[in-house]
C-alpha cells in the first residue's frame, strides 16, 4: 500500500474524519468501511489504491485532505 492509499485507510479509521464525512455528505458515516466508500466516490476510484497511481484521483485525495483539516481547525477554533 502505498502513500495515499495507507494515508486513506489510517484517516478512514479517524472518527473526527468520519465526522467531517457526515457532516458535509449528508449521509451518515458511522464506520471505517462507510468512510472507505465516500472516500472512493469522493475522488472517483473503485479503490483506494486507485489513489497512488492515478494523478486526478490522487489530487482529489488531497483536496479532500485539505478540506478536511480546514473543517477540523474551524471546529476546535469554536471549541
Amino acid at each position: 500500500m502505498s502513500r495515499y492509499a495507507k494515508g486513506a485507510a489510517m484517516l478512514c479509521n479517524n472518527p473526527l474524519f468520519r465526522d467531517y464525512l457526515t457532516a458535509t455528505t449528508g449521509r451518515i458515516v458511522p464506520d471505517a468501511a462507510t468512510a472507505a466508500a465516500e472516500v472512493r466516490l469522493a475522488c472517483g476510484v473503485l479503490s483506494r489504491r486507485e489513489l497512488d497511481g492515478n494523478e486526478q484521483a490522487g489530487r482529489e485525495y488531497l483536496a479532500l485532505v485539505e478540506r478536511f483539516n480546514d473543517w477540523l481547525g474551524a471546529r476546535n477554533a469554536t471549541a
